[in-house]
């Protein structure tokens, strides 16, 4: 069963971080970019700001954030749904937490020369697919999803962001314009960012609903 889950798991981060480039190659066939005119020096300004690579990025940063933010409804709404409107507070401002900063990644990413949206139209973007969290709640309230449903769907999401991260991200740092203390600064945000995401890990609570603990009732325990 474990290698099930893995190759399940494996498949569908490799499918979410192949999602962004499937995009790219409709968009390029769609809206096929213009390679007249010839000015060599500006090969690379156009790349990064040529349409479908446009649509590339902002699809891997929307579908992405669709997915996380919709495995967090379900999250939040299991958590009020099982084990109490304590605990479900709990668990929302853990997300909140955690989703400041991937949020304000996402907003900037969407700002930044690669995709070129307006700040308003970036927040929009960015809002409507936040909504998805909404969803989630909604869809777990209602329903039972299985863990192993809401693992993919975080799964695929996840790979989205590996492919933004891995792509559009990182090889920002290695641009030979940027000074030595610059490409310092951004692997200590890197780091930072990824710090403040773990801390909700820290000490945090496991709820168990009664009904999937029988008689025994439910409750929580710490990590420490």
């Amino acid at each position: 069963k474990e290698v099930d889950v893995l190759w399940r798991w494996g498949t569908c981060i490799l499918a979410g971080f192949v999602l962004p480039s499937v995009v790219d190659c409709i968009a390029s066939a769609l809206v096929p970019v213009d390679n007249e005119g010839g000015n060599d020096g500006c090969d690379e300004e156009t790349k990064k700001t040529s349409p479908n690579s446009r649509i590339r990025i902002l699809a891997g940063v929307l579908i992405g954030d669709f997915f996380h933010n919709f495995c967090d409804g379900i999250f939040i709404g299991a958590a009020f749904k099982g084990c109490g409107k304590s605990f479900g507070w709990t668990v929302t401002l853990s997300t909140v937490l955690h989703e400041l900063p991937q949020e304000l990644a996402d907003y900037f990413i969407m700002t930044g020369p690669g995709a070129g949206l307006g700040p308003v139209l970036a927040l929009v973007l960015n809002f409507v697919s936040g909504m998805s969290v909404v969803l989630g709640a909604i869809i777990v309230l209602a329903s039972d999803p299985a863990d192993s449903s809401v693992g993919i769907l975080l799964a695929f999401g996840a790979g989205t962001y590996l492919h933004i991260g891995a792509v559009e991200c990182m090889p920002k740092i290695y641009e030979a314009k940027l000074s030595a203390a610059l490409r310092v600064a951004c692997i200590v945000a890197f780091i930072v960012g990824t710090i403040l995401i773990g801390l909700i890990l820290l000490d945090h609570e496991h709820c168990v609903p009664a009904a999937s603990t029988g008689a025994s009732g439910g409750g929580g325990h710490d990590h420490r």
